[in-house]
């Protein structure tokens, strides 16, 4: 159905707006079906309401995003690119500053605390696998730093 409308869409719309016309085609029936029909769904098979689900998806991004664009802009006022490696730092700037944000004031407490957590866990893996690999002495097992431990070859 859903490819249907696609079709049918685009074809009505290339005539008028062309390539974009096309696009909006495409997007359209997979707004209607993720957001009128798979969000519901999914929400209900796991007993939540639709609108605490947007917001607790929404919201943080939201508020992140608000504050990783005032950062940008900022920056491309007082720093105008002046070349490609320009932009990139300035995008990886702006990508900082919306991690941070969204860490710092778009999650709430039990997030934040389940966010770091998992973080530390990756974080304790990827360099007890890289210190297995050289040999050192390296990490422990239960997730604390420590270089105390000799990890066998």
């Amino acid at each position: 159905m859903g490819e249907a409308a696609n079709l049918v869409l685009s074809l009505i719309l290339v005539r008028s707006w062309g390539l974009t016309g096309v696009a909006i085609g495409t997007l359209a029936p997979l707004i209607v079906g993720h957001l009128g029909v798979m969000l519901p769904a999914a929400c209900g098979a796991v007993g939540m309401s639709v609108m605490r689900c947007v917001d607790g998806t929404t919201r943080p991004a939201a508020i992140a995003a608000a504050v990783a664009a005032c950062a940008c802009a900022a920056i491309r006022v007082a720093y105008p690119p002046l070349s490609g490696s320009v932009v990139i730092a300035e995008a990886t700037v702006v990508g900082g500053v919306y991690v941070a944000s969204l860490v710092s004031f778009g999650f709430d407490v039990a997030t934040r605390a389940t966010y770091v957590a998992q973080v530390r866990g990756a974080l304790t893996a990827v360099l007890s696998a890289f210190v297995a690999a050289r040999g050192e002495h390296g990490t422990r097992t239960d997730g604390r730093l420590s270089t105390n431990l000799t990890v066998p070859r």
